[in-house]
Formats: structure tokens, sequence, C-alpha cells
């Protein structure tokens, strides 16, 4: 699965280049900073800090100094992931006296960029059926989109989930081209790993287990070794970290930002702030139950929907360019040009179009009940939903793989042009976009 194959090797070198200049503007960023060994206090270093659209910081914390900083129930085994890395790190920093954080996660970044890459370009090539240069077009497509750009260096987890799912998906394709079932060993191990970084992932390897399977997913051998096993694994594992990490990890904190308050009233007025940002962001919540944190009844779908979702996701918006929204960038901002939304609903054409000409194809199908369990996550439930582009990387593949049964059934050489401009006009918007911020920020 992992072995590199002949005439994957130029993409692939090409692919790399790029991976590794879009990690380099991550960490030139501040690299001065970022790059200072100390004993302690990684937490004020970096938070806050790497202001990029509202992703989080917490894997350069952690691999600066073994912590559990994000929430446990929706990334369980995220954290001890990284554990090797920060263990890695810890010696690196004794030694040399240099903090490789942000360097160790560009190297892990690189590298599961690289894989996306090639499980995009095989599921074209293998699954769908498309001639090589069809498939190296819709790979470089879905990689010029904004914030599946971004995932490939920010220092948050969807770079990582991105591989994973494609893996999960490339896996599914394949046993279903081959009309085989998957073997529940392997459900499970993917469902292990792709919902222990985002828990919520889970249910796309288990879906794809479902339509290569059909009934046999549902018995009682097959549940347990590919349901009930990797649950109870990634159960115990939360319990553990709760209890033995993150509740006197809490209660440190608690007290630490208790001492400080009693002596710095410009660090109350900060917290303060910011608390008031993020109660007016939680009003139109479900329930007070932390599993609805993040939904949200109030917001706008259709305004979401094309400014956030689809349009932030694919093009970026020059006005308030990457600000956070729990900071200081507003819910909804509109593009300043006609052609900017013109360029977005091309996108979403080329989305229909793909599912009308692969209608009767069953992995299309299995790639649009993972799109439609991301939109009743987003568009029905709400969740994230005033920031739902930093999520693209779970679910923008679908464009580009719908993409694919449109080249499969139309020789047309001007589609494939217009393709290649589409895919070239983000490369150097976005690009362009993203290279300045982070430069000149």
């Amino acid at each position: 699965m992992f072995k590199i194959k002949k005439d994957e090797w130029q993409l692939l070198l090409v692919g790399v280049l790029v991976f590794i200049a879009l990690n380099w503007l991550m960490v030139q960023y501040d690299f001065d900073t970022f790059t200072h060994a100390r004993r302690g206090g990684f937490y004020s270093m970096f938070h806050g800090h790497v202001p990029v659209s509202g992703y989080d910081d917490y894997t350069y914390i952690t691999l600066s100094k073994w912590r559990i900083l994000y929430q446990l129930y929706r990334h369980p085994l995220l954290a001890a992931m990284l554990y090797p890395f920060s263990a890695l790190n810890d010696w690196l920093m004794f030694e040399l006296h240099i903090n490789f954080a942000i360097i160790i996660w560009a190297v892990i970044m690189v590298a599961c960029d690289a894989f996306s890459l090639l499980f995009l370009y095989r599921i074209e090539r293998e699954i769908i059926g498309l001639k090589k240069a069809d498939a190296i077009l819709l790979a470089a497509l879905f990689f010029s989109f904004a914030h599946v750009m971004i995932s490939c260096f920010v220092c948050d987890h969807f770079g990582v989930s991105m591989m994973l799912l494609l893996l999960s998906l490339y896996v599914g394709g394949k046993y279903l081209k081959e009309k085989r079932p998957m073997p529940a060993w392997l459900t499970g191990l993917l469902l292990l790993v792709t919902s222990g970084v985002t828990l919520t992932n889970g249910v796309k390897p288990a879906l794809a287990a479902w339509f290569t399977c059909g009934k046999r997913v549902f018995h009682w051998r097959y549940l347990l070794i590919a349901g009930v096993l990797p649950v109870c694994l990634m159960g115990g594992a939360y319990w553990y970290q709760n209890e033995y990490v993150v509740k006197p990890d809490k209660e440190w904190g608690e007290r630490m930002a208790a001492k400080r308050a009693a002596t710095d009233s410009t660090f109350v007025k900060r917290n303060e702030a910011h608390s008031q940002v993020m109660n007016r962001n939680k009003q139109g919540q479900i329930s007070e139950n932390p599993l609805f944190e993040w939904t949200d009844t109030e917001a706008s779908r259709w305004d979401a929907a094309v400014e956030n979702l689809f349009g932030e996701s694919i093009l970026l918006h020059r006005d308030h360019l990457l600000e956070d929204v729990n900071v200081n960038r507003p819910v909804l901002v509109r593009y300043r040009h006609a052609w900017q939304y013109g360029v977005v609903t091309v996108v979403v054409l080329l989305l229909l179009a793909g599912i009308w000409c692969g209608r009767r194809e069953l992995f299309l199908w299995l790639c649009l009940s993972w799109f439609a369990f991301d939109m009743v996550l987003h568009l029905v439930l709400g969740f994230g939903i005033i920031e739902v582009y930093i999520m693209a990387a779970h679910w923008a593949f679908v464009i580009p793989v719908a993409a694919g049964y449109l080249l499969k059934n139309v020789s047309w050489k001007p589609l494939r042009a217009g393709i290649l401009i589409l895919a070239l006009l983000l490369w150097a918007y976005n690009g362009t976009l993203i290279a300045q911020y982070l430069i000149n920020h």
C-alpha cells in the first residue's frame, strides 16, 4: 500500500518539492522564536502566535513538551501518536539546545502530503480508470484548493486526517473494484487510526466496509473485530489519558492562571475579551453537552455554504485574509468581485457534472456517503459552521473524484484545458496570498 510504483516517482518528486516549499513558509514564520529551546513555557511561546485562520497551534506545543491540549473526546489518540516525536524533540533540545518542533512537524506534513497525493492519484488511475495526464490534472486541482493547500503545512491535524481518509478511500475502492469484502481487521485498523485523530472520521472506513461487505458487516464476529475492539481500545486510551494526564494538567493550569490573574490585569482583560467572543459564537449551540460543542442553529446555511463551505475552502477572501473567526474575523466575508464567485461556481459545477456522469458507479456513491455525512455534520447540525473551511481536507477530495468520472466520459480537450486553467489560477491566487501573508505578517 505504501510502496511507490515506477510510474509514480516523477509525480512524487514534483509533489514533494511543492510540499517542501509550502512547509518552508510555515517554518520560516518567526523561526528564531519558535526554535528557541527552554525548559518550560512553550504554551505562551506558540499559542496565539501562529495566526492562520483559527487552526490550532497545539501540535507545536505538544512536540515541544508533551501535553494533551486537543479535546480528548474529539481526538482520543492524536497526542499519543505524537509522543514518540515529542520524545525525539526533547532529546534533540537537550543535545543541541534547539527546539525542532516546527521542523519535525514539517517533515511529518511533507510525508503525509506526499502519500495523500499518491493515494488520490491511484484512486483516479486504478479505481476510476483515468489516463495518467487526467489523474495528475485532477490531483493538481485538488491541492490548489485554498484550505487543502493550507492543511498541507499548518500546525494542526487536518493534513494527517486527509492522508488517512484518502488511504481508507483507496483501500475501500480497491476492494469494491475487486468485488471482495474488506477484512474485519483492516476495517478495525482504519477505524482506529482515523477516529483516533478525529473521532467523527471513524464513520468513513465503517461506510467503506459496509459498501464492500454488505450485510456481512453486521455479523457479530465482524462487528467485534472491526467495531467493538477499536472502540474499546480508544475508550481505554481516553480513560488513561484523561485520568493521568488531562486532569492533573488542568488543575495545574487553573492554579497558574489564578496566580497570574492576581498580578496581571492585562491577562485578565485579554481572557475576558476572548471569552466574550467564544460565548457569542456558541450562542446557537444545540446543547450544553460537550459532544454538541461548536454546533450552531442560528447561522445562515446558504451564506455559510456559499462563502465558507465552498467559497473560502476553495478560493481565499482577500478581506480579513486568514484571520481567526474566534478573534477578529467576521463569520461571513464577501468576495470583492463577481469572477471570484464564478470560480467557485465552476468548481461546484464540476462536482455536479461528475456526479451525473458517475451516477451508476458504486465507488462514487461511497464517496458521496462520506460527503453526505460531512454535510449533515456541518450544514444540518451546524458543527464548526462558522469556520467550516478549515475542515475542507475532510471532504474536498470528493470534487476531483467526481470530476474523474466526468473526464472518463467526456473526451473533450477544451474541458481539460479549462480544468488546467482553473488549477493554475487557484495555485497562483491562493499560493500568492498565503506566501505574502506568512512572509510579511
